[in-house]
């Protein structure tokens, strides 16, 4: 205990808290509320619900998740029922304490249980391992990663996308391929099958997943991909040689409009899909570029069916009314100068195209369509 004599040589200075008072006083909502008034304490409780909590809070839960993703740690969570964050930072090069205040973030907002430095998924979290799907929206968010960072600069024409930035094609087609794996993949592979067909093609094939997923499916079956990045063909080729898959499905890179200039790589194809690309090609006008590639894979592809998975974008009132992610999907688009077109649109390119033969298979609650054109 102190006795209140200081040691020989010391002064007051270096000890303050000794000769302190400590007066607290523990304001409770009803003591703030006296204090501020009860219009203020309101407006502050909506402001923290409806700012911090409805659009600050999931941006930063969002870059903490995509960051975990990106290193490999939500990944080993679905391995592994639990994990020591201090180990695997080691184990990875990472930040150490930085990794577990990403985690301790996640555990205070109940995606992660916590034990010391040792982390597994609660029951809120487990939604991030249980599906492809999720895995595939962070990828395609983080894709566009850079051009969400440059929105204002786009906004004041200080930037040109295509020009100055770009979204990140490897994450894009990664993020797609996953985003796709549990509906439209199962549908158009249903296709393929009933019809027969034994060389499938797939334009705008990122990473190939999809050419993975059909010849996992049906026996016997061989695909053609083309892309037009780079770094989605590597990321595939890469995956094919570790599956023991190279030659029985090859990756090009291309772009769709020259779809031409491969005929001699899309000998034998008998059907065609593409997944979500062929929107890079409107303008919301008359879609001179669209036409310009479906023409030319009749040329190219004379009677071989094509399967075209396209997103249909609604009016902005709809959005409202209905809305769902469609509202940050299309912004996406808008950020990279995409234009997504509606129904009757479509289906005036296919007949521009001039397919004699064309099937919608509408999805409404999904905000997309299958065409099948011959």
């Amino acid at each position: 205990m102190f006795s209140g004599v200081l040691p020989a040589g010391y002064d007051k200075e270096f000890y303050p808290t000794i000769f302190m008072k400590f007066d607290t006083t523990n304001y409770t909502p009803v003591n703030a509320m006296r204090l501020l008034g009860l219009d203020r304490m309101r407006r502050m409780r909506k402001a923290s619900s409806a700012g911090w909590e409805g659009l600050i809070s999931p941006h930063f839960i969002t870059r903490v998740v995509q960051t975990l993703y990106q290193v490999g740690f939500i990944d080993a969570l679905k391995d592994n029922a639990s994990i020591d964050a201090l180990n695997f930072a080691q184990q990875h090069q990472l930040n150490g304490p930085l990794l577990v205040g990403l985690c301790d973030a996640l555990f205070e907002r109940g995606l992660l249980t916590k034990d010391e430095t040792r982390y597994s998924l609660d029951a809120k979290g487990k939604f991030l391992v249980e599906t492809d799907l999720v895995k595939g929206w962070f990828d395609l968010v983080y894709g566009y990663e850079s051009i969400l960072n440059q929105m204002e600069p786009l906004l004041r024409n200080q930037v040109t996308y295509g020009r100055d930035i770009a979204r990140d094609g490897r994450h894009v087609a990664v993020g797609s391929g996953l985003a796709s794996m549990d509906f439209y993949f199962p549908i158009v592979s249903s296709f393929l099958q009933r019809g027969g067909f034994r060389k499938v093609l797939d334009i705008g094939c990122g990473d190939g997943t999809f050419l993975n997923y059909v010849c996992d499916r049906i026996p016997g079956v061989q695909g053609v991909g083309i892309d037009l990045s780079p770094a989605a063909v590597e990321a595939g080729n890469e995956q094919l040689a570790a599956k023991g898959l190279q030659d029985r499905i090859k990756l090009y890179v291309g772009n769709a409009l020259d779809i031409g200039k491969l005929k001699r790589e899309l000998e034998g194809v008998d059907a065609a899909a593409t997944f979500f690309v062929l929107h890079e090609l409107c303008d919301l006008k008359d879609n001179p570029r669209a036409v310009q590639f479906l023409s030319e894979f009749r040329r190219t592809l004379p009677g071989a069916p094509i399967h075209v998975c396209e997103t249909i974008r609604p009016a902005p009132e709809e959005l409202r009314r209905r809305p769902g992610m469609a509202i940050e999907y299309f912004l996406f688009h808008d950020l990279s100068l995409q234009k997504p077109i509606g129904r009757e649109a479509w289906k005036k390119a296919f007949s521009d195209a001039g397919f004699e033969s064309l099937k919608e298979d509408y999805i409404a609650f999904a905000r997309s369509a299958i065409f099948t054109a011959r």
